[in-house]
């Protein structure tokens, strides 16, 4: 999953190999582009000048938006609805535990207590599909609520230490202003970064929030 989502963000940036002036594996983008086009990803466009370009399909969008959630809320709006797992796994079990728990958190969940997790994201037949072909079933409960009672944007500065991420982004952005920005070095901190995004609503995140402002100045350069 790794590697391939890398060739997922390598080819939806191809530009900024060039851009930025450091060599492009092109056999590897052009068989990563060959093997989205076959199931769906992504749809070929030629212009009248012969120019190629690659757009991403709903169904990809929504592959890419999955397993990274940086991307879910870029399009779409936040329903409102928090997902909520309970669990009380049994020690013995304590792998499936852990694998949940690293489940959880690729899908966006913070860790709201102990054994409560939380997501504004709407994965929930992801979910609750793990935990079936886990069989965790007996183990965990699933719900769905519009209230987390509390300052819902202060729960999520803490559970996902927007605070510290936000600073990343301020400072990453501070570099992309400056006269003659390492453009090649602030890309890859800034693929960084976005790694680690949880990819939050706009009405959970702190204001302002640099995560915007970076995205829309590396689309100038």
């Amino acid at each position: 999953m790794a590697d391939g989502l890398s060739d997922w963000i390598d080819v939806l940036s191809s530009k900024k190999y060039i851009v930025y002036g450091y060599p492009k594996n092109t056999t590897r983008i052009r068989k990563t582009l060959e093997s989205l086009g076959s199931i769906g990803d992504i749809e070929k466009q030629v212009d009248s000048d012969g120019n190629i370009s690659y757009r991403l399909t709903s169904a990809g969008w929504d592959k890419l938006s999955l397993t990274v959630p940086f991307f879910r809320f870029l399009n779409k709006p936040w329903d409102k609805l928090w997902r909520i797992v309970i669990y009380d796994i049994p020690e013995e079990q304590r792998k499936e535990r852990r694998r949940l728990r690293i489940k959880l958190k690729t899908l966006g969940f913070g860790q709201w207590q102990r054994s409560v997790w939380v997501s504004p994201h709407p994965v929930n037949e992801f979910i609750k599909d793990f935990i079936k072909s886990s069989d965790l079933s007996s183990f965990c409960r699933f719900y769905e609520a519009r209230d987390l009672f509390g300052q819902e944007k202060e729960i999520a500065g803490s559970l996902w230490n927007l605070g510290k991420l936000n600073d990343s982004y301020e400072k990453l952005y501070k570099r992309l202003i400056e006269p003659e920005p390492d453009k090649k070095a602030i890309y890859e901190d800034y693929k960084r970064l976005v790694m680690r995004d949880p990819g939050l609503p706009h009405d959970l995140l702190p204001n302002p929030w640099f995560a915007f402002l970076v995205r829309k100045k590396l689309s100038l350069l």
